[in-house]
């Protein structure tokens, strides 16, 4: 990309490639290419058009965290930058936790002339990319698997399996970004440390196609991934995928239209008597089910109450069976959680707990359902082996 005066690039090597960088930002100003004044931004760099100069570019290991919030807006402190300047150096623009200095002058002597020094200098970098590397490894990785607490199968389908796995290779990327980071970092301390040089004219080219690729791949692949988020977010708060319900829906499982004999008459709520289905490639039947009505008994007595279904048909036995457990993990964490009598109501695996009102986690085969029923009647209550068993048989 380019403008008259101005042209725009994607750096060929990342930019803890002290050597890479240098090389190559040499190279542009013998190509009349000048690095502009802060001219790293979003991942590429901005150069002035100049006359073809020999100039020299080094990246100093800034002995302080470089970022554009800091107090100093990620410059180098004014007593060293003009103690530079003294000896003929410029400072240019920071990238990544490196300064950027440059000089036309070959009398100009080297920044760092103690390549221990160097390695010295290179550890506090060091430091801080394998503390950005455990931090990114714990915060979107570890960090949200233990805030699930297990739940990682009922939150995969929730969220759609397939984003829960883009979003996990996507983290993956970054962290094995910031592994190769601080690989180079550590083999490059190494030649320091041995009292060799960098090579400041390293061929930069060679891998100049893989990484401009693999930097566009990532910012494309996290775009869309911003993009397909702010979807998911939106339609789960627009309640996208709920509907009315109706006595025209078909359901794999019963209501309570089905617990007793009698006429039964649905409530006219707005908030309750929804229905929301969906579809995932590990659970190719999700519902979630909230009703609330009564059955007239004939005898002067009444049902009322409300029935609130998460239903959830997976792809195999043992999947369900895990999504079994993760619904009990996830019931567990709520505040006023208490285990019940167990109830037989002949389905493969049933567990029964308070959770602010009476539920039952019902297993058959690839099929659960967690059913939370919660009665209102001032003269009747349905006893929960009951209304259970009539649930099981309905999702054998």
């Amino acid at each position: 990309m380019s403008s008259s005066r101005h042209v725009y690039q994607l750096p060929p090597c990342p930019a803890w490639d002290v050597e890479g960088t240098e090389s190559w930002l040499t190279d542009q100003a013998a190509a009349g290419l000048m690095l502009a004044k802060d001219g790293f931004f979003a991942g590429f760099a901005t150069f002035e058009r100049t006359e073809p100069q020999t100039v020299r570019y080094r990246l100093e290991a800034a002995p302080k965290p470089v970022s554009f919030w800091a107090d100093d807006g990620g410059k180098p402190d004014p007593e060293a930058e003009n103690l530079n300047a003294a000896y003929g150096w410029e400072y240019v623009a920071s990238r990544g936790q490196f300064y950027i200095y440059r000089t036309n002058s070959p009398e100009a002597r080297e920044l760092n002339t103690d390549p221990k020094v160097q390695a010295i200098a290179l550890d506090l970098v060091r430091k801080r990319e394998r503390g950005n590397c455990l931090n990114l490894l714990f915060w979107t990785l570890f960090y949200p698997v233990l805030g699930m607490r297990g739940g990682i199968l009922l939150v995969a389908v929730e969220v759609g399996s397939w984003f829960f796995l883009w979003t996990f290779l996507l983290v993956l990327w970054f962290f094995l970004r910031s592994l190769a980071g601080l690989l180079y970092l550590r083999k490059l301390r190494k030649k320091l440390a041995s009292g060799e040089a960098p090579d400041h004219r390293r061929d930069w080219r060679k891998p100049i196609a893989r990484h401009r690729l693999a930097t566009l791949a990532l910012i494309l692949v996290c775009g869309a991934w911003a993009a397909v988020a702010l979807h998911l977010w939106s339609n789960e708060v627009m309640d996208v995928y709920k509907q009315p319900l109706t006595d025209q829906a078909q359901l794999p499982f019963a209501t309570m239209a089905d617990f007793l004999p009698g006429d039964w008459q649905r409530a006219d709520m707005n908030w309750t008597n929804t229905i929301e289905r969906r579809t995932d490639w590990l659970a190719p039947d999700m519902i979630h089910f909230n009703e609330s009505g009564s059955i007239s008994l004939g005898d002067g007595r009444s049902l009322q109450g409300g029935l609130i279904i998460d239903y959830y048909e997976a792809r195999t036995d043992w999947l369900a069976h895990w999504l079994f457990l993760d619904l009990q993990r996830a019931a567990k964490r709520t505040r006023d959680y208490e285990v019940l009598p167990a109830v037989e109501v002949g389905a493969d695996e049933t567990a029964a707990y308070q959770e602010y009102f009476p539920t039952l986690l019902i297993r058959q085969g690839n099929k659960v359902l967690q059913a939370v029923f919660y009665q209102t009647s001032p003269n009747y209550t349905m006893p929960r082996e009951q209304w259970g068993r009539v649930l099981a048989d309905s999702i054998q």
